[in-house]
């Protein structure tokens, strides 16, 4: 039993191990975005493919996690009662597991920022559509009076005359 306690223990050590070099790798992807979301010229096609890489590294962490609560759940208790036993193997783990949740917070206010920046981006992107149609309009106004196309009167026509 005490062996595969250590197997067990082992294959949490693994799954932190992959969960944080995930984040790792999350982190630099996040770094990107923010770069891509700063640049004059809005790049989607990067934006977009970034997004997507780090939905899939996403959808690896939950299963890592699955898969680490699982496992846990087995052999929680034996560990509880055995400690000194595999103190050097938990401390290991609490130190990943430290590891892991500094870089997932890191990632949040990476995203946060990311957030911030992106509605930044879109609220001038709407102002500069806003302002093209407001340009094309007066543009086809000025076009159609220059061109007598406009069936308006003089605002201030004598009719009296």
């Amino acid at each position: 039993m005490e062996n595969q306690n250590k197997t067990y223990i082992e294959l949490l050590i693994d799954i932190t191990t992959k969960k944080e070099k995930i984040l790792s790798e999350m982190i630099l992807k996040t770094i990107k975005q923010s770069s891509c979301l700063k640049q004059d010229e809005f790049d989607e096609d990067l934006f977009d493919s970034i997004y997507k890489e780090k939905e899939q590294m996403i959808k690896e962490i939950q299963r890592l996690d699955d898969g680490f609560h699982q496992i846990y759940g087995r052999i929680s208790e034996e560990l509880k009662k055995q400690q000194v036993t595999y103190e050097k193997e938990l401390k290991r783990l609490q130190g990943l597991i430290r590891s892991v949740a500094d870089k997932g917070i890191q990632v949040q206010r990476l995203e946060t920022e990311n957030r911030v920046l992106c509605e930044e981006r879109f609220s001038s992107q709407r102002r500069k559509v806003k302002d093209m149609k407001i340009s094309k309009k007066t543009a086809s106004m000025y076009y159609k009076n220059m061109m007598g196309l406009t069936n308006q009167q003089s605002f201030f026509y004598d009719k009296s005359k």
